[in-house]
Protein backbone atom coordinates (compact mmCIF):
# COMPACT_ATOMS: atom_id res chain seq x y z
CA UNK A 1 0.00 0.00 0.00
CA UNK A 2 1.51 3.36 -0.91
CA UNK A 3 1.38 5.67 1.81
CA UNK A 4 -0.19 9.03 1.96
CA UNK A 5 1.24 12.06 3.02
CA UNK A 6 0.74 13.69 6.04
CA UNK A 7 1.12 17.41 4.52
CA UNK A 8 0.14 15.87 0.89
CA UNK A 9 2.16 16.99 -1.94
CA UNK A 10 0.57 18.97 -4.47
CA UNK A 11 -3.31 18.68 -3.73
CA UNK A 12 -3.04 19.99 -0.82
CA UNK A 13 -0.35 22.10 -1.03
CA UNK A 14 1.96 22.85 2.62
CA UNK A 15 5.67 23.74 3.37
CA UNK A 16 7.60 21.46 5.38
CA UNK A 17 10.57 21.00 7.07
CA UNK A 18 11.07 17.90 6.26
CA UNK A 19 9.87 17.43 2.52
CA UNK A 20 9.24 20.97 1.42
CA UNK A 21 5.89 19.44 -0.20
CA UNK A 22 3.83 21.22 -2.67
CA UNK A 23 4.91 20.89 -6.07
CA UNK A 24 5.65 24.24 -6.43
CA UNK A 25 9.40 25.51 -6.39
CA UNK A 26 12.22 26.24 -8.87
CA UNK A 27 12.84 22.67 -9.22
CA UNK A 28 14.34 21.31 -13.02
CA UNK A 29 11.92 19.64 -15.16
CA UNK A 30 13.93 16.76 -15.33
CA UNK A 31 12.95 15.44 -12.07
CA UNK A 32 9.50 14.81 -12.66
CA UNK A 33 9.14 11.43 -14.12
CA UNK A 34 6.79 8.96 -15.29
CA UNK A 35 6.54 5.40 -15.08
CA UNK A 36 3.19 4.54 -16.16
CA UNK A 37 3.57 1.49 -19.28
CA UNK A 38 1.08 2.82 -21.13
CA UNK A 39 -0.79 5.55 -21.78
CA UNK A 40 -4.51 5.56 -19.67
CA UNK A 41 -6.88 7.60 -20.09
CA UNK A 42 -10.68 7.83 -19.28
CA UNK A 43 -13.37 9.46 -20.75
CA UNK A 44 -14.61 12.80 -20.42
CA UNK A 45 -17.42 14.01 -21.87
CA UNK A 46 -17.27 13.02 -25.52
CA UNK A 47 -13.46 13.06 -25.87
CA UNK A 48 -10.56 11.58 -23.27
CA UNK A 49 -8.42 12.44 -21.21
CA UNK A 50 -4.90 11.52 -21.03
CA UNK A 51 -4.64 11.66 -16.74
CA UNK A 52 -0.77 10.70 -16.46
CA UNK A 53 0.33 13.20 -19.65
CA UNK A 54 -2.01 15.60 -17.90
CA UNK A 55 -0.78 15.66 -14.22
CA UNK A 56 2.44 15.41 -15.74
CA UNK A 57 2.48 18.50 -17.41
CA UNK A 58 1.06 20.05 -14.57
CA UNK A 59 3.53 19.17 -12.17
CA UNK A 60 6.20 20.06 -14.56
CA UNK A 61 4.98 23.69 -15.66
CA UNK A 62 5.01 24.22 -11.55
CA UNK A 63 8.41 23.67 -11.22
CA UNK A 64 9.38 26.51 -14.17
CA UNK A 65 11.05 29.79 -12.87
CA UNK A 66 8.92 31.84 -13.20
CA UNK A 67 6.02 28.80 -13.66
CA UNK A 68 4.83 28.78 -17.30
CA UNK A 69 1.47 27.49 -17.35
CA UNK A 70 2.02 25.95 -21.18
CA UNK A 71 -0.93 24.98 -22.72
CA UNK A 72 -2.71 24.02 -19.01
CA UNK A 73 -5.73 26.85 -19.64
CA UNK A 74 -6.94 24.88 -22.60
CA UNK A 75 -6.74 21.98 -21.16
CA UNK A 76 -9.74 22.44 -17.85
CA UNK A 77 -12.85 23.79 -18.60
CA UNK A 78 -13.32 27.49 -17.66
CA UNK A 79 -14.75 28.45 -14.37
CA UNK A 80 -15.00 25.07 -13.68
CA UNK A 81 -13.22 23.27 -10.20
CA UNK A 82 -9.97 22.31 -12.13
CA UNK A 83 -9.36 25.81 -13.51
CA UNK A 84 -9.84 27.14 -10.02
CA UNK A 85 -7.39 24.09 -9.00
CA UNK A 86 -4.85 25.05 -11.86
CA UNK A 87 -4.98 29.03 -10.67
CA UNK A 88 -4.61 28.01 -7.01
CA UNK A 89 -1.64 26.41 -7.78
CA UNK A 90 0.34 28.70 -9.80
CA UNK A 91 -0.45 30.85 -7.64
CA UNK A 92 1.23 28.64 -4.92
CA UNK A 93 4.12 28.60 -7.07
CA UNK A 94 4.77 31.85 -7.81
CA UNK A 95 4.58 32.82 -3.93
CA UNK A 96 6.97 30.07 -3.33
CA UNK A 97 9.67 31.65 -5.50
CA UNK A 98 8.74 35.64 -4.80
CA UNK A 99 9.11 34.45 -1.29
CA UNK A 100 12.64 32.62 -2.22
CA UNK A 101 11.77 29.00 -0.11
CA UNK A 102 13.84 26.25 -1.05
CA UNK A 103 13.39 23.86 -3.96
CA UNK A 104 11.63 21.13 -3.44
CA UNK A 105 12.06 17.08 -3.94
CA UNK A 106 11.43 15.36 -7.41
CA UNK A 107 7.92 14.34 -8.08
CA UNK A 108 7.09 11.21 -10.03
CA UNK A 109 3.66 11.08 -12.05
CA UNK A 110 2.22 7.61 -12.74
CA UNK A 111 -0.97 5.34 -12.92
CA UNK A 112 -2.17 3.91 -9.95
CA UNK A 113 -1.61 0.34 -9.34
CA UNK A 114 -5.39 0.32 -8.72
CA UNK A 115 -7.90 2.04 -10.45
CA UNK A 116 -11.04 3.84 -8.54
CA UNK A 117 -14.99 2.38 -9.51
CA UNK A 118 -13.05 1.21 -12.37
CA UNK A 119 -11.50 4.09 -13.81
CA UNK A 120 -7.89 5.25 -13.85
CA UNK A 121 -6.26 6.97 -11.32
CA UNK A 122 -3.03 8.81 -11.10
CA UNK A 123 -0.44 8.69 -7.88
CA UNK A 124 1.74 11.51 -7.47
CA UNK A 125 4.15 10.89 -5.41
CA UNK A 126 7.97 12.51 -3.57
CA UNK A 127 10.13 11.55 -0.80
CA UNK A 128 7.70 8.37 0.04
CA UNK A 129 4.56 10.04 0.57
CA UNK A 130 1.85 10.09 -2.19
CA UNK A 131 -1.33 11.65 -3.37
CA UNK A 132 -3.76 9.74 -5.71
CA UNK A 133 -5.99 12.16 -8.26
CA UNK A 134 -9.61 10.23 -9.98
CA UNK A 135 -12.71 10.73 -10.31
CA UNK A 136 -12.00 12.77 -13.79
CA UNK A 137 -14.50 14.75 -15.27
CA UNK A 138 -14.47 16.76 -17.71
CA UNK A 139 -16.92 18.41 -20.91
CA UNK A 140 -17.58 17.41 -24.41
CA UNK A 141 -14.07 18.95 -25.34
CA UNK A 142 -12.24 16.98 -23.02
CA UNK A 143 -11.25 19.49 -21.20
CA UNK A 144 -11.16 18.19 -17.51
CA UNK A 145 -13.36 19.96 -15.19
CA UNK A 146 -13.30 17.98 -11.80
CA UNK A 147 -11.54 15.37 -9.86
CA UNK A 148 -11.13 13.65 -6.80
CA UNK A 149 -7.95 13.87 -4.57
CA UNK A 150 -7.60 11.26 -2.19
CA UNK A 151 -11.05 10.39 -2.65
CA UNK A 152 -12.29 13.59 -1.77
CA UNK A 153 -13.97 15.65 -4.07
CA UNK A 154 -12.77 19.07 -4.88
CA UNK A 155 -16.04 20.90 -6.28
CA UNK A 156 -16.70 22.66 -2.81
CA UNK A 157 -13.33 22.99 -1.81
CA UNK A 158 -11.86 26.56 -3.77
CA UNK A 159 -12.58 30.07 -3.94
CA UNK A 160 -12.80 31.97 -6.89
CA UNK A 161 -10.00 34.16 -8.14
CA UNK A 162 -10.82 37.88 -7.29
CA UNK A 163 -9.58 41.01 -9.34
CA UNK A 164 -6.85 43.14 -7.04
CA UNK A 165 -9.32 45.48 -5.14
CA UNK A 166 -7.59 49.33 -3.94
CA UNK A 167 -6.97 49.09 -0.05
CA UNK A 168 -5.26 52.57 0.15
CA UNK A 169 -2.35 53.13 -1.48
CA UNK A 170 -1.65 49.36 -2.07
CA UNK A 171 -4.19 46.38 -4.16
CA UNK A 172 -4.94 43.16 -2.87
CA UNK A 173 -6.84 40.16 -5.00
CA UNK A 174 -7.34 36.39 -4.23
CA UNK A 175 -5.57 34.34 -6.99
CA UNK A 176 -6.59 31.55 -5.14
CA UNK A 177 -7.68 29.46 -1.76
CA UNK A 178 -8.72 25.73 -0.88
CA UNK A 179 -9.96 23.68 1.98
CA UNK A 180 -7.06 21.23 2.06
CA UNK A 181 -7.79 17.56 2.33
CA UNK A 182 -5.59 15.76 4.58
CA UNK A 183 -4.98 18.56 6.77
CA UNK A 184 -7.31 21.06 7.90
CA UNK A 185 -6.47 24.32 7.10
CA UNK A 186 -7.44 26.69 4.35
CA UNK A 187 -4.92 28.41 2.38
CA UNK A 188 -5.51 31.31 0.53
CA UNK A 189 -2.81 32.72 -1.90
CA UNK A 190 -2.73 36.63 -2.30
CA UNK A 191 -1.75 38.87 -4.97
CA UNK A 192 -0.30 42.43 -3.29
CA UNK A 193 0.72 45.55 -5.29
CA UNK A 194 2.01 47.77 -2.89
CA UNK A 195 2.51 51.05 -4.85
CA UNK A 196 5.08 53.65 -4.63
CA UNK A 197 6.79 52.47 -0.99
CA UNK A 198 8.19 49.54 0.72
CA UNK A 199 4.96 47.47 2.69
CA UNK A 200 5.76 46.17 6.04
CA UNK A 201 2.99 43.74 6.78
CA UNK A 202 2.20 42.45 10.35
CA UNK A 203 2.58 38.19 9.39
CA UNK A 204 2.25 37.35 13.05
CA UNK A 205 -0.92 39.79 13.22
CA UNK A 206 -3.00 38.22 10.37
CA UNK A 207 -5.84 36.29 10.94
CA UNK A 208 -8.81 34.98 9.18
CA UNK A 209 -12.81 36.04 10.25
CA UNK A 210 -14.76 33.59 8.94
CA UNK A 211 -18.95 33.74 8.72
CA UNK A 212 -19.73 32.88 12.20
CA UNK A 213 -17.50 31.65 15.50
CA UNK A 214 -14.07 33.35 16.51
CA UNK A 215 -11.07 34.37 14.49
CA UNK A 216 -8.81 32.01 13.43
CA UNK A 217 -4.89 33.57 13.74
CA UNK A 218 -2.44 32.17 10.87
CA UNK A 219 -0.37 29.02 10.70
CA UNK A 220 2.95 31.06 9.89
CA UNK A 221 4.91 28.05 10.01
CA UNK A 222 2.22 26.93 6.44
CA UNK A 223 2.53 30.38 4.82
CA UNK A 224 5.08 31.63 2.05
CA UNK A 225 5.46 35.31 2.33
CA UNK A 226 8.51 37.62 2.38
CA UNK A 227 9.70 39.97 5.03
CA UNK A 228 8.47 43.19 3.27
CA UNK A 229 6.97 43.94 -0.32
CA UNK A 230 8.92 46.74 -1.88
CA UNK A 231 7.50 48.86 -5.17
CA UNK A 232 8.54 46.31 -7.59
CA UNK A 233 5.08 44.66 -9.29
CA UNK A 234 2.37 42.15 -7.75
CA UNK A 235 3.95 39.90 -5.31
CA UNK A 236 2.58 36.75 -4.61
CA UNK A 237 2.16 35.18 -0.88
CA UNK A 238 0.51 32.37 1.22
CA UNK A 239 -0.97 32.56 4.23
CA UNK A 240 -2.88 29.50 5.81
CA UNK A 241 -5.43 29.13 8.39
CA UNK A 242 -6.27 25.44 11.00
CA UNK A 243 -9.85 24.57 10.81
CA UNK A 244 -11.08 27.77 8.28
CA UNK A 245 -13.78 26.89 5.64
CA UNK A 246 -14.74 29.47 2.59
CA UNK A 247 -16.75 32.33 3.19
CA UNK A 248 -14.69 34.78 5.46
CA UNK A 249 -11.88 37.17 5.14
CA UNK A 250 -8.48 37.52 5.35
CA UNK A 251 -7.50 40.68 7.67
CA UNK A 252 -3.83 42.31 7.12
CA UNK A 253 -1.99 45.06 8.64
CA UNK A 254 0.64 46.81 7.20
CA UNK A 255 2.40 50.12 7.16
CA UNK A 256 4.81 52.04 5.25
CA UNK A 257 6.81 55.34 5.58
CA UNK A 258 3.71 57.59 5.23
CA UNK A 259 1.33 56.13 7.98
CA UNK A 260 1.08 57.32 11.15
CA UNK A 261 0.08 54.10 12.62
CA UNK A 262 -1.12 50.28 11.08
CA UNK A 263 -3.90 50.22 8.15
CA UNK A 264 -5.96 47.17 8.36
CA UNK A 265 -7.00 45.45 4.81
CA UNK A 266 -9.38 42.62 4.59
CA UNK A 267 -10.28 40.75 1.99
CA UNK A 268 -13.06 38.43 1.27
CA UNK A 269 -11.93 34.95 -0.14
CA UNK A 270 -15.74 33.57 -2.05
CA UNK A 271 -16.57 30.10 -2.99
CA UNK A 272 -16.78 28.98 -6.38
CA UNK A 273 -19.97 29.40 -7.69
CA UNK A 274 -20.78 26.29 -9.67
Amino acid sequence: MTARSPLVVLGTLAISTAAAVAGVAGYPAAGITTEATSAPSTTVGSAELDAVDLFTDLFTSLGGDPPNRGNLDQRVAPGSPAAAWVDYLFGFATARLDSRSGPFEPFTVTESATSVDGDVAVDVCTEGFCDEFSGFVGDDEGRLETFQLNGVPIDDRLAAPSEPEPEGPISVGVLGAFERVTVDELAVVLAITPGDEQLDIAWQDAYYHPQGGADIPVDLAASAYPRSIGPVGTQAIVVQFPLAALGGEVVLTYTTESTSAPVEVRVPVDALQP
